[in-house]
């Protein structure tokens, strides 16, 4: 389920409001409610009937101008975070924006969709730390209050002691934990990891069946019944998580085979070579492409080149083990980082696959004879080199073991 934040822009220039709203919609992780406002008193009236999570705000409308107009905003809605949109002109009233109270601001020409996103983000979770320490201030000199407001908060609310045995849960928690209040209460609360007062924390925590969830917490310090003891407000983002963390999986996947792409092999491949380095083991690099591959799609059309790519990446599986990184990294290119190995060990990775390719050909009735070229480059970590430079010697390596194959006319068609 995708992040919900209403926006209120407050844009005099219709063309930049259209851009913007371009932009917001090729965010995948969230799901942007716009408001547009062209003036300010549009603007004031949408904040009186609306919910608005955060205002952006230009400060020359055709109604006001300057730091009136912020301050008219924030005179009229202060709980509702305000980032400004600005010129390079307007750069110094938009830092004396900022003095009286705006979470950000960000210039027009240089604005990055990316940037600005995050900075929403920030600006919304300030404002709720802010907003929460105040509650909590206000709400410690009024116990029945405090109960009510916490009995009916969405997120859920716990108070712990000093040991985090929790003390009284609300509904919302009670979801969270899959438990009753009664259940919860003298239970201490299982944490990965310690927990920063005042500051959102993601953290890992368990039910009482063991089930884990990836919870969100904000901490602040109250007085429970005489005691000093901890109030934390949660936010399960598990389904979130989860969902973030399927999209990075696809994102680093070939479509076709199924191996890592591009992204995913570069990504893996500097960690290891980062950690080769670190603890002196050596490791190699081995590039593969399909020999004759346009060949094959010309004479017997590309659903069987398409099977030639799907049968390499199936093969180079069976040769490497399941700690290597085997990936395409598009077309007839594959390449493979094989751990804790060495240059002697290459003869042996060339004659077993020599071997299942082999095997393989005599299982399968196919038109052409499959033929695979390979290259290597060994990444010694006395004297390292980068991912780059490794695969450009492995490419050397491959063209001239290529070339070598050519001369003895190994690719045929049947």
């Amino acid at each position: 389920m995708q992040l919900q934040i209403k926006i209120l822009l407050i844009e005099d220039d219709s063309n930049y409001s259209q851009l913007l709203q371009r932009k917001f919609h090729y965010i995948n992780d969230y799901e942007f409610d716009i408001k547009l406002s062209d003036c300010l008193l549009d603007g004031l009236n949408q904040l009186n009937i609306e919910d608005i999570d955060i205002v952006l705000l230009d400060l020359n409308l055709s109604d006001s101008w300057g730091i009136e107009t912020f301050i008219k905003i924030y005179d009229n809605n202060s709980n509702t975070p305000i980032i400004i949109l600005t010129g390079s002109d307007d750069k110094q009233v938009a830092l004396e924006a900022i003095g009286l109270g705006a979470q950000d601001y960000l210039l027009k020409g240089e604005l990055n969709i990316n940037h600005l996103v995050r900075s929403i983000n920030y600006a919304i979770e300030r404002n709720k730390i802010v907003k929460f320490n105040d509650d909590i201030k206000e709400l410690n000199t009024d116990h029945k209050k405090f109960i009510h407001i916490l009995d009916n908060n969405i997120d859920g609310i716990l108070v712990m002691d000093k040991n985090y045995t929790i003390c009284y849960a609300n509904k919302a928690a009670e979801k969270i934990f899959n438990q009753s209040s009664e259940n919860l209460i003298g239970i201490p609360l299982r944490l990965s990891q310690p927990v920063v007062k005042g500051k959102k924390t993601e953290i890992e925590t368990f039910d009482t069946s063991g089930a884990k969830h990836v919870v969100e917490m904000r901490v602040a310090e109250i007085v429970w019944e005489g005691e000093t003891s901890y109030l934390a407000s949660l936010r399960d983002i598990s389904e979130h998580k989860k969902k973030q963390e399927a999209l990075y999986a696809l994102s680093n996947k070939d479509d076709v085979t199924g191996l890592y792409n591009r992204r995913g092999f570069q990504s893996l491949a500097i960690q290891h070579i980062n950690l080769a380095k670190q603890t002196k083991s050596s490791l190699i690099i081995v590039v593969f492409d399909i020999d004759g591959l346009k060949q094959i799609n010309d004479r017997f059309g590309h659903m069987v080149g398409t099977k030639a790519i799907i049968e390499t990446g199936e093969i180079l599986q069976k040769t490497f083990r399941e700690s290597d990184i085997i990936s395409r990294l598009g077309g007839d290119e594959f390449v493979v980082l094989a751990t804790n190995t060495n240059p002697d060990d290459f003869k042996v990775i060339e004659s077993r696959l020599k071997k299942i390719i082999m095997d393989h050909s005599a299982k399968n009735d196919r038109s052409y004879k499959l033929s695979i070229s390979m290259g290597t480059a060994h990444y010694d970590p006395i004297n390292p080199v980068s991912l780059n430079e490794l695969l450009n010697q492995a490419d050397k390596s491959m063209y001239e073991y290529k070339n070598n194959k050519k001369k003895r006319n190994t690719l045929d068609f049947s």
